[in-house]
């Protein structure tokens, strides 16, 4: 019998956990004779009269998947239940918010999913730029792989699409976003893990923070663009120097330029206003640099751009220490014409503490920092090790998979 039960256990088309009732479920997920039970000392095979899909359960799905309770998104859900006393105004929300710039509404509909785009321009007169629809479309494959694999509620939500924040609640009604206040807004896996959520990145993750090098280059290295909403607004050269004082990453690269012996830090591409000063920026242009001639450097500085950099759970699988400028807060135009200023998070910034899994740094001290750090750098190695164990451990595909469960069925509950 446990012969035979361990031939059923390798074959695919079954699941096999042990529940803690000591009882052992073996789900024939892909067999029409459905659910086979078993109890220890097994006697015979007792097959139910019922075939169970046990694939799609939420209990087979949360243990295949190790999920435990996320305390974020519990505190999310008791505040926006008070914020709203209970009323999440969730009927009809493609007409009361299709004017708003950005938005994105899926409807979960016996295990399908549609997608359906606001055509409302921005503040500036713009459509919805592709970058934005690619993301949408992504999203919507990503709710689509869960249905694939568990059921959830039919719901109706919007999700917000654009770097900038929207408020918690617009007409009333929570927005799934990218990053914000945690523990207040709706926030989802953002896009920074979303290869790692849909199972892509395994391999590459493995390779990434099992890079090794032949010898270490003593200083911190920043590569991107100049990204950032503080860029010039226009093409005039007052308008360039104010902008090279604001921008964070301009700034970053400028420090560079004056100490090479601490900081190897660059632009390999310019864009939007920065455009017209390229002549102007060549002290600040250097090559691109792979991930392998990257993680070879003591030190990586990581700076929020148009919103949070997509590169930090990245790059903190180098294994080198994290240097992360970071916006406490950032002030949006929101689609609704209001100027806000707001925190800006992904839901597992909190979890990161400074000084032990990433240093933290401002414009304002990072050359202190750096003039610190490069007298021992051997010294700052522990913390390069606990940022990448974070992610490796706590950023894993099940998690993010659970997250995501759990996030759209504790919605669906209330819509």
């Amino acid at each position: 019998m446990a012969k035979q039960l361990q031939e059923w256990g390798d074959n695919p088309s079954f699941s096999v956990f042990v529940s803690p009732s000591g009882i052992s479920d073996i789900h024939a997920a892909a067999s029409p004779k459905g659910l086979i039970r078993t109890q220890e000392p097994p006697e015979e095979i007792q097959f139910w009269q019922q075939p169970v899909a046990a694939s799609r359960t939420q209990e087979a799905f949360k243990h295949r998947h190790q999920c435990k309770d996320e305390d974020v998104l519990r505190e999310t859900f008791d505040y926006l239940k008070y914020v709203t006393a209970g009323d999440f105004r969730c009927a009809d929300i493609r007409r009361r918010l299709g004017h708003v710039h950005g938005l994105g509404f899926l409807s979960v509909n016996q295990r399908k999913v549609s997608l359906e785009l606001s055509k409302a321009p921005s503040v500036w007169g713009d459509p919805l730029p592709s970058t934005d629809v690619k993301r949408a479309v992504h999203f919507q494959k990503i709710v689509q792989d869960l249905l694939d694999e568990v059921d959830l509620p039919d719901m109706e939500f919007a999700v917000h699409f654009p770097d900038d924040n929207v408020p918690t609640l617009l007409d009333g009604t929570p927005i799934l976003q990218n990053q914000g206040r945690v523990g207040k807004d709706l926030l989802h896996v953002p896009r920074s893990l979303w290869d790692i959520l849909s199972g892509n990145m395994s391999t590459k993750t493995n390779d990434i923070a099992n890079i090794t090098c032949a010898s270490r280059i003593p200083k911190a290295v920043f590569r991107g663009a100049p990204t950032g909403f503080d860029g010039p607004s226009n093409s005039s050269g007052a308008a360039f120097q104010e902008a090279t004082l604001r921008n964070w990453r301009y700034r970053v690269a400028s420090l560079s330029a004056r100490r090479p012996d601490i900081l190897d830090a660059g632009f390999h591409h310019i864009y939007g206003g920065w455009s017209s000063f390229q002549s102007s920026m060549k002290h600040v242009m250097k090559d691109p640099l792979t991930d392998q001639q990257l993680a070879c450097y003591s030190a990586v500085v990581v700076v929020d751009g148009n919103t949070l950099a997509d590169r930090l759970p990245h790059q903190l699988k180098y294994g080198i220490p994290v240097i992360l400028l970071h916006h406490a807060n950032m002030s949006f135009t929101q689609a609704n014409y209001r100027a806000i200023t707001t925190s800006i998070d992904e839901f597992w910034y909190p979890e990161l503490t400074a000084g032990q899994d990433y240093m933290q740094a401002s414009t304002e001290n990072l050359e202190g920092l750096l003039d610190t750090m490069s007298k021992s750098w051997s010294s700052y190695k522990s913390i390069g090790s606990r940022g990448r164990t974070y992610v490796m451990n706590a950023l894993g595909t099940d998690r993010l998979k659970c997250y995501m469960y759990q996030l759209l069925s504790e919605y669906g509950r209330y819509c």
